[in-house]
């Protein structure tokens, strides 16, 4: 039943991580969670090939610490972006020293200078060391306030309340199954992969648009990407969130600085006249925003003026 739940885990969080890639083009935290689902597919490949005893415990170790240590990382950084903290616009850097710590701990697991000291083997399982729980409790720390984070910013991800019910229970349940592992009291088995992996999809819903489980097809992605028209793609909002390298060009502007912002506002830095055509983008019954055509002619000299 352990290696099921794992095999389980590890296809749906690379699952995930392909219909982040394929849909939500320049949408802001897409790279943390694709990174973030990459690192519970680790995790889930690292401890299904010790369940089924295809690497000793050691190689194990390895394999699962990689996902270990970027996790909490990964899951503070989006729980910044789910609450909209002030401490985002120094993203580009914070993960990088937040990570930093971790990494002698894992340098560990290579040499015999420190043998126990992150992981210790009894019995034939792992148990923490020194070191280990120091990391434990690190990243406790981090994803503690992560979810805090989620759960402070699960009003403004969605307004239905099942989302935000969804999201809160997401962002509580890995650490909880973490912290039950780590003082035994899961009885041997560690859930905390397998409820990063069902955390992924209500976080997944409620980060950017489109259905829980929905990969866009391969070939849609690359028509939307290929068409000459400029399109930007919005919320049902007005916010942006995506635009094709046509729109790129036209609006002289990047994704990065794009997304986010009122689709209002990027015309009007742009210096356009404004939208064309407007088609609505709908998941099932439900409003998930617009493709919106650009319009080519610039604003007029009076037009500035009055704006």
């Amino acid at each position: 039943m352990h290696a099921l739940l794992l095999e389980l885990t590890a296809l749906l969080s690379f699952w995930l991580c392909i219909g982040a890639w394929q849909e939500e083009g320049a949408a802001a935290g897409r790279r943390a969670f694709i990174c973030l689902c990459l690192a519970v597919f680790t995790w889930s490949v690292g401890g299904l090939a010790l369940v089924e005893g295809l690497v000793t415990l050691e190689v194990a170790q390895r394999i699962v610490t990689v996902g270990v240590i970027a996790v909490p990382t990964l899951w503070f950084g989006l729980g910044l972006l789910a609450a909209q903290h002030p401490w985002l616009r120094h993203r580009r850097w914070l993960c990088v020293a937040i990570v930093v710590p971790q990494v002698p701990l894992y340098a560990t697991l290579y040499g015999d200078f420190a043998p126990g000291f992150l992981f210790s083997a009894e019995e034939g399982r792992t148990s923490l060391g020194p070191g280990g729980w120091a990391n434990a409790a690190y990243s406790w720390l981090l994803c503690g306030y992560g979810s805090w984070l989620f759960l402070v910013g699960a009003r403004r991800l969605r307004a239905q309340r099942g989302p935000r019910l969804a999201v809160s229970a997401a962002s509580l349940a890995p650490l909880a199954g973490n912290v039950a592992a780590a003082f035994g009291m899961a009885g041997g088995f560690d859930p905390t992969p397998m409820l990063l992996g069902l955390s992924l999809v209500p976080l997944r819903s409620a980060l950017f648009s489109g259905d829980w489980l929905h990969v866009l097809a391969i070939p849609e992605h690359e028509i939307v990407s290929r068409i000459p028209q400029a399109l930007v793609f919005t919320d049902a909002e007005g916010v942006v969130t995506d635009l094709n390298p046509a729109a790129q060009a036209l609006l002289r502007t990047d994704p990065v600085d794009a997304v986010g912002r009122s689709l209002d506002a990027v015309l009007a830095e742009s210096a356009r006249d404004g939208e064309g055509a407007r088609w609505p983008i709908r998941v099932g019954d439900a409003l998930a925003g617009y493709a919106v055509l650009v319009a080519h002619a610039p604003r007029s000299a009076a037009g500035g003026s009055e704006a």
